[in-house]
């Protein structure tokens, strides 16, 4: 079996068996408390503290680059502010190594929220949603998948880590999450970069740049939601 192929219950054999669609829709309740308490603790002040994160990753270079990264993209993943660890990217390595550290995370972000949300949320939303209502979902996910997902990576205040569980419960591929990810995310993984990296003088050029790529991003996520709203119209082939 393709590892990003959605995984759960054969669409031939109709909706899962009750047993199965309880221990579905509990996988489900449980994912959805684990994210609000997580979310809880960040709105509390969980976060991580920089300055000894900084002190941390000159002493280890490459490597506390890449430790960073995953780091980054499992806080991300539990609803730390995407902002936040953005611009401490940028603090800790400029704006350049920033995006690359931006990047980095934002993908292992996806790829777990991904899994998560497909373990726990598959079953659940097959077992929820009408059949003739989740065929229409999945004929556009289909078709307009890679789309969707760079709209809300590109489009501001439009929470990552949340839709990619959501992508994940819809049966979403991996690779199509990640591309669209990689695509969409790229203006913000610079822009936070700049940000963080010029936090000692915002209105200096790196900072009137990090607001110039901002507003490219989100011009760019508008024209994408614009061009699917007209393709919806459109008779699916």
């Amino acid at each position: 079996m393709n590892e990003d192929e959605p995984t759960g219950h054969d669409e031939s054999t109709g909706p899962p068996p009750a047993p199965r669609r309880r221990g579905a829709r509990l996988r489900l309740a449980l994912l959805v408390l684990a994210l609000l308490g997580a979310l809880t603790a960040v709105l509390l002040g969980a976060t991580p503290d920089v300055s000894a994160v900084r002190a941390w990753a000159d002493e280890q270079g490459t490597a506390g680059l890449l430790l960073w990264a995953l780091a980054a993209g499992l806080l991300e993943s539990v609803m730390l502010p995407r902002p936040v660890l953005g611009a401490a990217s940028g603090i800790l390595y400029g704006p350049l190594l920033g995006t690359v550290a931006n990047l980095l995370a934002s993908l292992i972000s996806a790829t777990f929220a991904v899994t998560v949300g497909r373990l726990a949320g598959y079953d659940a939303v097959r077992s929820f949603v009408p059949p003739g209502q989740l065929a229409w979902l999945e004929a556009r996910r289909d078709r307009f998948g890679l789309a969707v997902v760079v709209v809300q990576r590109a489009g501001p205040g439009l929470p990552d880590a949340w839709s990619s569980y959501g992508y994940g419960a819809l049966g979403f591929r991996l690779r199509t999450v990640l591309t669209g990810t990689l695509i969409g995310s790229l203006p913000w993984a610079l822009a936070y970069a700049l940000v963080g990296a010029n936090a000692d003088d915002p209105l200096s050029a790196g900072g009137g740049l990090a607001l110039a790529v901002m507003a490219g991003a989100g011009a760019l996520g508008l024209a994408l939601l614009l061009w699917v709203r007209r393709q919806e119209h459109e008779p699916l082939p």
